[in-house]
C-alpha cells in the first residue's frame, strides 16, 4: 500500500517538475514569442465564477445549497480524505468527462492546494462555464468533515 503511495507521489512529482522545466526552458530559449504569448485569451471569471474559500464550501453545504464538487486530485490521494459529497475526475481526466460535469450548477473544484484544481478552473471557464468555482487553499485548507 505504500509502494503505491510512493509511486503515486512520483509521478506526480515528475509531471509538476517536468512542467515546471519545459516552461522554463521555453521561457529561457526565447521559443515562445511574445506575440504567441499574447495570442492566448484572457481568462476573465465574473462573480458567479469567484474563488470560495473552505469555510464558505462548507457554510453553502451545510445550507442545502445545491454545490457539484469536484475533486481534481488522483484516485489515490481521493481515497485517503475527501469532502463527502465530492466526485473524483481527475485533472488529467477533466476533458474526457466533460459530460459529468453539469454547465447549469455550482461546480466547486479542490485538489490538495489549490493549485491543479486552479488549472482545472480555468480550463472550464476558457471550454464556456460560468458558474464554476475554484476552493482556495484545496484539502489542507478544508476544516469541514473528511470522508475516507
Amino acid at each position: 500500500m505504500m509502494a503505491g503511495r510512493v509511486r503515486t507521489m512520483m509521478k506526480l512529482l515528475a509531471g509538476v517538475f517536468g512542467t515546471l522545466f519545459l516552461a522554463t526552458l521555453i521561457g529561457s530559449t526565447g521559443a515562445c514569442s511574445k506575440g504567441a504569448a499574447a495570442a492566448r485569451p484572457v481568462i476573465e471569471a465574473g462573480p458567479e465564477s469567484a474563488p470560495m474559500s473552505p469555510g464558505e464550501v462548507d457554510e453553502a453545504l451545510h445550507e442545502g445549497k445545491k454545490l457539484v464538487l469536484i475533486d481534481v486530485r488522483e484516485p489515490e490521494e481521493f481515497a485517503d480524505g475527501r469532502v463527502a459529497v465530492a466526485r473524483n475526475i481527475p485533472l488529467r481526466d477533466l476533458r474526457a468527462r466533460l459530460a459529468d460535469i453539469p454547465r447549469d450548477a455550482d461546480v466547486v473544484l479542490v485538489c490538495r492546494t489549490g493549485a491543479r484544481s486552479q488549472m482545472a478552473w480555468e480550463m472550464l471557464l476558457e471550454l464556456g462555464y460560468t458558474k464554476v468555482h475554484n476552493m482556495d487553499g484545496g484539502m489542507l485548507a478544508w476544516q469541514g468533515e473528511i470522508a475516507r
